[in-house]
């Protein structure tokens, strides 16, 4: 039996984006698009991929453009689709559906592979979601999104951009499964603002993906259904091998509030923290700033220049508000750029899929952070599909609050391509699994080569 639930991907395809009514010009690159899709179940299962045509933004268009054959998948494998299936020309959305729960990660890149993005997929969608950043003319970049009507029939969509004044500023009508993709460079509602954030309410639920672009750079992310009240933020970089760190705050509530970001070191830095306004239905910039320059009227602890490797929680909510918080990491000058979404520590678990994992492969590697949010010190063991090394947190296990980064350069074996699973252990022995214990991981993927190849996402906490 296949299961619609197990995930919902909006996936921005190749060519055929030329083809779609009034976008011509409006985005930076021609996309590719591949997909790896992770068995969460020890029992092996079928998936079926589905793709449907782009729609427009009056809800025409939106046809299913094809169905694959089933395509076994292995226990705890992973099924990796780089180009996806569908024809030369399309761009649309996909829809997996799965006889056993999965997790999928799109990657995304131009033609020539030198620009590239990463994005989760969603297991299914919500009648609100919310965009921490866009763009339009900041300092080179724009921002487009992609909406997913994951509903059984047309979705409309009220746009409201929150920095641009109270109200709906603009509305979509979305096919059953099909996407419709908004552009900022083409909107003229903005006004002077270069940043800005997004709500948008539909009546059918969605998903949406977030492309940020500059000539050099994409950085992806998908759009959050919820906040969170205290988020956690597992890698953040400063003044570490030219990259920075911006960590872009939104308020969803009704009410200003005051926000603490505690920086926990992990290879470098000192721990410190960093508190701001964050008025209501605002997105206010964290963490690029107080590592660099002492800025008046910010309260922080943090060093000036500072090499800063670790991880970030909210320490403080004054006025208990829900938080959407997104990462923004690049490489000055303007390379190696990606992004992530920061997490609600309620979703942790003792164990954390990851479904895009490289050690050589083309010049590529993975490196992950892996936090702990529980009580007291837990111990990570991690094992990767279809070889037998393992890497682990050591013999002192990861403390309360701690992040610790995990390379997989040299440490697998040349040109691997394949998965990874954490999990909790009770001792440094690493033999009986914690089921108590709860950690975060954030992947990056990391390759050779210029201008731009840093890829982020998120593992996925059953």
């Amino acid at each position: 039996m296949f299961v619609k639930r197990s995930v919902n991907i909006a996936v921005i395809a190749t060519v055929a984006i030329l083809t779609i009514v009034g976008v011509v010009g409006a985005q930076k690159f021609t996309y590719t698009s591949g997909v790896n899709v992770q068995n969460l179940s020890a029992d092996p299962g079928e998936l079926l991929v589905t793709y449907y045509n782009a729609g427009v933004a009056d809800g025409s268009g939106g046809t299913q453009n094809m169905v694959t054959d089933p395509i076994a998948i292995d226990g705890f494998g992973v099924k990796n689709f780089f180009p996806i299936h569908a024809p030369a020309g399309f761009s649309g959305s996909v829809v997996i559906s799965s006889s056993k729960p999965v997790a999928a990660v799109t990657n995304i890149t131009n033609t020539s592979l030198t620009v590239l993005g990463a994005y989760n997929g969603r297991a299914a969608g919500s009648p609100n979601v919310y965009l921490p950043l866009l763009h339009k003319a900041n300092s080179g970049f724009d921002s487009w999104y992609s909406i997913q009507n994951t509903g059984s029939v047309a979705a409309t969509v009220q746009i409201d951009y929150s920095s641009t004044g109270i109200g709906v500023d603009s509305t979509v009508i979305v096919a059953p499964n099909a996407s419709v993709n908004v552009y900022q460079k083409d909107e003229t509602i903005h006004g002077t603002f270069k940043t800005f954030a997004a709500s948008l309410t539909s009546t059918q639920p969605i998903v949406v993906v977030v492309l940020q672009e500059s000539t050099s750079n994409i950085l992806a992310y998908t759009g959050f259904s919820s906040g969170s009240k205290l988020p956690v933020m597992p890698t953040i970089n400063q003044n570490n091998a030219q990259y920075i760190t911006g960590t872009q705050v939104y308020n969803l509530g009704a009410e200003s509030t005051d926000v603490t970001i505690s920086y926990t070191a992990g290879q470098y830095g000192t721990d410190c923290t960093e508190t701001r306004t964050v008025p209501a239905k605002t997105m206010v910039i964290f963490t690029t700033d107080v590592f660099m320059k002492d800025t008046p009227g910010i309260s922080e602890t943090c060093v000036n220049g500072q090499r800063f490797l670790g991880s970030a929680k909210v320490t403080t909510n004054s006025t208990n508000q829900d938080l959407a918080v997104l990462v923004n990491q690049l490489k000055i000058p303007g390379v190696n750029g990606s992004a992530y979404s920061a997490f609600d520590p309620a979703t942790a678990t003792n164990s954390v899929f990851m479904p895009t994992i490289f050690d050589r492969n083309a010049g590529w590697y993975t490196a992950f952070n892996v936090i702990n949010v529980g009580t007291g010190t837990t111990y990570v063991k991690c094992t990767f599909a279809g070889v037998a090394t393992t890497q682990d947190t050591g013999v002192d296990g990861l403390g309360e609050g701690k992040s610790v980064t995990i390379t997989q350069y040299g440490v697998l074996q040349d040109r691997y391509v394949g998965s990874a699973v954490c999990r909790t252990y009770t001792d440094n022995t690493y033999t009986t699994e914690d089921t108590t214990d709860k950690i975060l991981t954030v992947v990056n993927e990391l390759g050779t080569g210029s201008p731009d190849n840093l890829l982020t996402y998120e593992g996925i906490n059953p």
